[in-house]
């Protein structure tokens, strides 16, 4: 729980971030942990990054995690997609890109401990959202968190909601790779 001062300060360094430069990682800095998982994004608010850019899903059981591909087979070691499995199975899965130790011990990650991260770091996100009808969920969820604000940008594809909900979106500039 934050106090109230403490929720002032975050959004001021929201404020603050947002008419700067936004640097936002791919997937968190997947090159030091999987992609898309809280190590990822950890190690990319560390190395400097202001925001993260993640990918939703939803469960077979309604559980929204982060997870970018359609399949699981080139990031875990399970076999089907995301919509066909529970949340607990995925729990189950080890993921397959390194660094070794991460990869065995990190999860897919449920949304709301992303939230978590980012709003403790006082984050920014851009938000990949990969399947219609989740954007209601994915809106609420962040109001419920008081973080609203943290969202800089989302794709223009399966976000109704944030459309009409007439979010403050960032204009994209540019990206630097490797």
């Amino acid at each position: 729980r934050e106090t109230e001062e403490q929720r002032k300060a975050r959004h001021a360094t929201v404020a603050a971030a947002r008419s700067g430069t936004v640097v936002v990682l791919h997937r968190g800095a997947w090159e030091y942990a999987p992609e898309n998982t809280l190590s990822a994004f950890r190690a990319g608010f560390e190395l400097g990054a202001r925001g993260v850019e993640i990918d939703f899903r939803r469960t077979k059981d309604g559980v929204i995690v982060l997870f970018h591909d359609d399949r699981l087979e080139r990031l875990v070691d399970g076999v089907g997609s995301v919509e066909q499995s529970y949340y607990e199975e995925l729990l189950l899965y080890t993921f397959r890109s390194l660094p070794a130790p991460a990869a065995q011990t990190e999860r897919v990650p449920a949304l709301r401990d992303v939230l978590q991260l980012v709003r403790d770091r006082a984050g920014l996100l851009h938000l990949d959202i990969k399947k219609p009808g989740i954007d209601d969920e994915l809106l609420e969820e962040l109001r419920q968190a008081d973080m609203v604000d943290h969202v800089v940008t989302y794709n223009d594809y399966n976000s109704e909601a944030f459309r009409q909900a007439e979010f403050a979106k960032l204009p994209f500039k540019g990206s630097l790779m490797d």
